[in-house]
């Protein structure tokens, strides 16, 4: 078997594209709140190196509250960028919830919503992937062009 290296996509290739009067709202939690606030501070610095400020922000209590809100906010915003911060506790509680949300965010079809909710087993993995807040601006940007693109011409996005 070969040796796989795990990448990052090459956003940068595509982030030209972006138009800077998108809107873009950010759900977040308010359940592990210094790792959430992390990752939702990462999202709007990049967001703003690229010029894009018309950002709404919205705080849920926890991430259950996420798909709900999000749906709300659709009229209002090209795209949205759910945060979450979910930590393995005794129970399964983490798995019931993170399945929920993902089902319910998907049920959103009208705009892209980029899945920003960490399920890690242990605060420092959920630490060590504050980072992630870049990945999902940069996706959110892209996601907004794709849909663009094919809200325009009714076919396959040529980026």
């Amino acid at each position: 078997m070969e040796h796989y290296e795990k990448s990052e996509p090459d956003y940068d290739k595509f982030i030209h594209l972006v138009q800077k009067n998108i809107r873009v709202g950010i759900v977040y939690t308010m359940w592990n709140g210094l790792i959430v606030k992390a990752i939702k501070d990462q999202c709007i610095n990049t967001l703003k190196s690229y010029d894009i400020c018309h950002i709404i922000e919205v705080a849920v209590p926890g991430s259950f509250e996420l798909a709900f809100v999000s749906e709300k906010l659709t009229p209002e915003v090209d795209v949205i960028i759910a945060i979450g911060c979910l930590i393995q506790g005794e129970t399964k509680h983490m798995e019931t919830i993170a399945t929920a949300i993902a089902s319910q965010l998907i049920t959103n079809k009208s705009i892209p919503i980029i899945f920003g909710i960490l399920t890690c087993e242990t605060l420092q993995q959920a630490i060590d992937r504050i980072p992630l807040g870049v990945s999902y601006a940069k996706s959110a940007m892209i996601m907004t062009t794709i849909s663009d693109q094919i809200m325009m011409s009714n076919s396959t996005p040529n980026l």
